[in-house]
C-alpha cells in the first residue's frame, strides 16, 4: 500500500523528470546575484524573534559601538551534520554580515570569541589555499603505498613521490573518501597569531604533517572513537606554538584505508578525514575580555548555539543543555550590558536558564549561505521577522513529550518505544497541560496586527469548507504576519489533540493595512485514522475553528458542523 511518504518521493521523481536535468549529469552549483538574493530573503523569514522587551530591535544609529561575542559569530554555521549538511558554495557568518550592516551606519564593531563550545573543533576550510589564487586543498589517491614509508611517522619529503592514480580538489577539510591511499595537501593561513589547537580524526591509518614535522599520529596505536559513524579514530588535539597570522604553513596528511576497508563498513567508503582547528583560548580569560568588551559598547550582539557537531544524523542529543562555558558567558554579558541582543543558533530546543535576565532574544536556527546577512537585515531593520516557531521550546529536558523512554532512559533494554501516541510535539504539551518556554507558532514582530470578523462556511458532503477573517497592521511598519487556523474535536471517540493545527496563511501588510484572509479546509482537518477499520473518520458533530498567532495566542474563535460521519481511503 502506498504511503503518504512513498507518494511524495514519487512526486519529486516525476517532477525531477519532468525538469530535463538528466539523472546522471554532473554535479554542478549556481551562483548568481538573484539566487543570494533568494537565500538572503529565505534566512532573514526563518528568523524569530523571541523577545523585544525594551524594544532594543531593530538597531538605529544611535548605536554605535556594537560587540559581537560568540562562539557562533565567526563560524557559519549553516546547516545540521551527516546528511542535513550541505557544501556550501560560500558563507556569510554572522559577524560578517553585522560588519556590513554596521558600515551603512557608520557603526564600530568589535569581536571576541567569549567562549567556544565545539564539539569538535571547528573545520579548517576558511583557513586553506592550494595557491594564492586558489583556495581548498588536493586530494590525490593511489592503488598501492607509494613508498616504502609512506605511513611513517617520519617519511623522506624529500624523496618525490610517483604520480597519482587520480587526484582531485577540495573545499573542505572533511571527507569521506572512495579510494585506498591518499594524500591531503594544503597550506594553511592563520587569521589570528598564537597558539593554535589542532585537531584529527580520520577513518583508517595515518598521520598529520606540519611544514614536514609530526604533527599528530594516527598510524601507530590509533584508538577507535565517535567519528564517522563509531567508524573512526579517536580525535587527538595538539597544540602548535607561536603561528603567525597570514603566515603559510604547509599541511600534508598520509592515511591508508586498506585495514579500515577490509573490515567491512555498513556504507561504501573507504575511509575518511576531518581536521580542525582554532587558536586557543583560555575558557576564563575569554569570558573576561567579553564581559570588557560588551561594558565598552552601546550594545552587545551574543552569537550562541549549536552545531553540525552537536545536531547529527546517526546520533541524539543527551541533554538540552548549550555546551562548554555558553550560559556562563551570557550571564556575564547581560550583566555587564543589560542591552544585549542573544541570538541563538540550533535547529531544536535548548534550554535558556538565562531567559529572565535576556530582554532580546532571537532565534536565528541555520539560515543556510546567506545566514548572517539574513540575520542583520533582521538586526538592523531591513526586514521584519515574521518566523514563527515549527516546535515547542521546553523549560526542560524532562518536559518532552519523548523524555520517559528517550535515550538511555529506554524501559526495556534495546529497545524505545514511541509511546507518546498521536501526542508528539505540541501534542504533548496540550494534553499534560505543560506550561513551554515558547510555544508552538510563536514568533513576534516589530509591528502588531489585530485579528477580526471570522467566518466560517458549511461543511460539504465531501469535508470541504472554509474560514475567512481580516487582520490589520496596527502599526506604522510594514510587516508579515503568519495567521494559523486549529481545529479541535472535544467529542470524538478516540482521543485527539486538545487543538490541531490544520492550515495557516502568511499575510503581507503595509501600516495601516487591513486584509481579508481565506482559508480553505477539506476532511483531512476533520479526520483521524481508525487502524482497525484501515480508513480515515470524520465523526458527526461541532467541531471548533481557532485563528491565532500561535497555539496559546488565540485570536478568535468559532465553530462548524459535520451533519454526518464519513469514511475514506487513501490520501
Amino acid at each position: 500500500m502506498l504511503t503518504c511518504h512513498n507518494v511524495k518521493v514519487l512526486e519529486l521523481v516525476k517532477r525531477g523528470h519532468e525538469s530535463g536535468i538528466p539523472f546522471n549529469g554532473p554535479e554542478e552549483y549556481i551562483d548568481t546575484p538573484e539566487l543570494r538574493g533568494l537565500l538572503r530573503t529565505a534566512a532573514a523569514d526563518a528568523i524569530v524573534l523571541l523577545k523585544n522587551d525594551k524594544a532594543i530591535l531593530p538597531l538605529r544609529d544611535q548605536h554605535k559601538k556594537i560587540a559581537v561575542i560568540g562562539p557562533n559569530a565567526k563560524h557559519a554555521v549553516t546547516s545540521g551534520g551527516g546528511s542535513a549538511r550541505l557544501l556550501s558554495t560560500y558563507t556569510v557568518s554572522p559577524l560578517e554580515g553585522i560588519i556590513a550592516a554596521a558600515k551603512e551606519i557608520n557603526a564600530e564593531v568589535k569581536y571576541t570569541v567569549g567562549a567556544t563550545s565545539h564539539k569538535y573543533l571547528p573545520l579548517l576550510d576558511p583557513y586553506i589555499h592550494r595557491s594564492t589564487e586558489q583556495r581548498g586543498a588536493c586530494i590525490e589517491f593511489w592503488n598501492e603505498a607509494p613508498s616504502t614509508d609512506f605511513l611513517a611517522t617520519s617519511p623522506d619529503f624529500g624523496s618525490p613521490l610517483p604520480p597519482a592514480a587520480w587526484s582531485t580538489p577540495t573545499l573542505g577539510t572533511n571527507c569521506f573518501l572512495m579510494d585506498g591511499i591518499v594524500k591531503y595537501s594544503t597550506k594553511f593561513v592563520p587569521d589570528e597569531s598564537g597558539d593554535w589547537e589542532i585537531g584529527m580524526n580520520i577513518a583508517g591509518r595515518g598521520n598529520l604533517f606540519m611544514n614536514g614535522k609530526l604533527v599528530i599520529d594516527l598510524s601507530t596505536k590509533p584508538s577507535r572513537g565517535e567519528a564517522f559513524f563509531g567508524l573512526g579514530t579517536e580525535d587527538v588535539r595538539v597544540v602548535v606554538e607561536g603561528l603567525k597570522a597570514g603566515q603559510e604553513y604547509d599541511l600534508e596528511i598520509r592515511i591508508s584505508n586498506t585495514e579500515f576497508a577490509a573490515r567491512g563498513t555498513p556504507y561504501v567508503c573507504w575511509g575518511g578525514i576531518r581536521l580542525g582547528g582554532i587558536r586557543k583560548v583560555d575558557g576564563r580569560t575569554a569570558i573576561q575580555d567579553a564581559v570588557q568588551l560588551a561594558k565598552l559598547s552601546d550594545v552587545a550582539i551574543l552569537v550562541i548555539g549549536l552545531n553540525h557537531d552537536w545536531e547529527s544524523e546517526g546520533h541524539d542529543r543527551s541533554d538540552m543543555a548549550l555546551p562548554g562555558l555558553t550560559n556562563e558567558l551570557v550571564f556575564e554579558v547581560l550583566r555587564a550590558n543589560p542591552n544585549t541582543i542573544v541570538v541563538n543558533q540550533s535547529g531544536t530546543p535548548v534550554e535558556m536558564p538565562w531567559i529572565d535576565e535576556a530582554s532580546t532574544l532571537v532565534q536565528a536556527f541555520y539560515g543556510g549561505n546567506e545566514l548572517g546577512n539574513g540575520l542583520a537585515d533582521v538586526l538592523f531593520g531591513k526586514v521584519n521577522p515574521s518566523g514563527k516557531l515549527p516546535l515547542t521550546f521546553p523549560k526542560r529536558l524532562e518536559d518532552n513529550p519523548s523524555y520517559p523512554s528517550f535515550g538511555s532512559k529506554v524501559q526495556e533494554r534495546g529497545k524505545v518505544y514511541y509511546n507518546e501516541g498521536i501526542f508528539v510535539g505540541y501534542r504533548g504539551y496540550q494534553i499534560k497541560k505543560i506550561e513551554p518556554l515558547f510555544p508552538f507558532g510563536y514568533g513576534l514582530s516589530y509591528s502588531q496586527y489585530e485579528y477580526s470578523d471570522l467566518q466560517i462556511s458549511k461543511i460539504s458532503p465531501a469535508g470541504d469548507f472554509s474560514v475567512s477573517f481580516r487582520i490589520k497592521n496596527i502599526s506604522n511598519m510594514d510587516g508579515k504576519e503568519s495567521a494559523q487556523v486549529y481545529v479541535s474535536d472535544a467529542k470524538s471517540s478516540l482521543p485527539r489533540a486538545p487543538k490541531e493545527l490544520q492550515s495557516f496563511a502568511k499575510v503581507t501588510l503595509k501600516a495601516g493595512e487591513v486584509k481579508l484572509v481565506k482559508v480553505a479546509l477539506n476532511r483531512v482537518a476533520l479526520s483521524f485514522y481508525e487502524h482497525e477499520n484501515m480508513h480515515w473518520i470524520a465523526e458527526q458533530g461541532v467541531f471548533g475553528i481557532h485563528v491565532g498567532a500561535s497555539l496559546v495566542d488565540i485570536r478568535l474563535e468559532g465553530e462548524v458542523e459535520l451533519e454526518k460521519s464519513f469514511t475514506w481511503v487513501g490520501l
